[in-house]
């Protein structure tokens, strides 16, 4: 979730390797992967480090594997140019690899796994950056909502609220078509590179992104998590919710093959979860900051959380919402969501 701001990060994250236990602060070597060896052992690390931790849910290798991929993601070309034709100022981060993807170092809400696209880290990770220098950027908000309170005490104000606004005629609220799905999605998109222009850290999706974005999406997205509110017939804002696929993955170390991608299938159809996060919402420009986008929001919110309930969700996570955007915080805390965990972004001149 979004804030415009004029500040622009100057440079990729490039954090230090750390090691499986708190030590003290020492030299940190930075090497290129020469081939497929070291990438397998870079990938293999955070199995190592966390594998006994139960906070700490395992994302499939194949993922890893295809975000280091150069043929098939685009972005560790893009951020290497980007780098080569600014030179490096500051160090910001961590990113993986943009603010499109994984990002933040956990700093509190250890207790409890994170959703889906969240990152994880032991508590002395941010101990560690500290001691080598850095110091807090930005701070994100990961905010959870259990449904049934939303039901009791919100949902009916929602629906009248909502009622009214569809009786003038002017706004709408619909979900994505499934016989569009990469369509639907575009649109989504477009919608959210010209919703995040001005925000912190913005770098807009690209096609080849696009692209990859669809295809991870395509077999675990439910028609009824994308919604799109219309303003006079036309989309003007969107909001992606997304089922928490570390419930159904966590017990599978991160490998699909030889037979955990049977559990995988089976599970996504017979074993649904009972949590989920909101991961993106945007309004277009020409409606922000009117009262209209406020109707758009409230449409969509309203259209997300009853389709959470009749899929039987219990528990839905706001994530990420920047700590200054205080119109996105309001709003989830006006609907009883409380802050779970808290993620921070950090700096250090060089």
């Amino acid at each position: 979730m979004p804030l415009p701001t004029s500040h622009t990060p100057d440079a990729a994250d490039a954090g230090p390797a750390l090691k499986g236990t708190p030590a003290k602060a020492s030299r940190i070597t930075v090497t290129a992967l020469r081939d497929w060896r070291d990438r397998i052992r870079f990938v293999d690390l955070p199995y190592r480090l966390h594998g006994n931790n139960p906070s700490w849910v395992p994302p499939l290798r194949r993922d890893m594997h295809r975000l280091l991929d150069r043929r098939r993601n685009p972005l560790q070309g893009v951020a290497e140019n980007w780098l080569r034709e600014r030179g490096m100022r500051r160090i910001l981060g961590p990113y993986s690899l943009s603010m499109n993807d994984d990002i933040g170092v956990l700093v509190s809400g250890f207790d409890s796994p994170p959703m889906v696209g969240m990152p994880y880290a032991p508590p002395y990770y941010g101990d560690r950056l500290v001691a080598e220098g850095y110091t807090k950027a930005k701070d994100l908000h990961a905010l959870r909502l259990t449904l049934a309170d939303v039901v009791t005490r919100h949902l009916d104000q929602l629906e009248r609220v909502t009622a009214r606004l569809r009786a003038d005629g002017r706004i709408a609220v619909r979900s994505l078509d499934p016989s569009r799905f990469a369509a639907e999605m575009r649109l989504a998109l477009d919608i959210y590179n010209e919703a995040w222009t001005h925000n912190w850290g913005f770098l807009p999706v690209t096609e080849r992104e696009a692209k990859q974005i669809i295809d991870q999406l395509a077999p675990v997205l439910p028609p009824q998590s994308v919604v799109f509110a219309l303003a006079d017939g036309e989309p003007a804002a969107m909001l992606i919710a997304l089922p928490n696929l570390n419930e159904i993955i966590s017990d599978l170390g991160g490998r699909l093959f030889p037979i955990n991608w049977l559990k995988l299938l089976w599970r996504l159809h017979f074993r649904k979860p009972k949590t989920a996060r909101a991961i993106l919402t945007g309004v277009r420009q020409r409606y922000r900051g009117s009262a209209l986008s406020t109707a758009l929001v409230t449409l969509m919110l309203a259209a997300i959380l009853d389709a959470g309930r009749r899929a039987n969700i219990e528990t839905v996570e706001f994530s990420w919402i920047l700590e200054d955007n205080r119109p996105s915080l309001e709003g989830c805390r006006a609907l009883g969501a409380k802050l779970d965990k808290l993620y921070r972004i950090y700096a250090k001149p060089l």
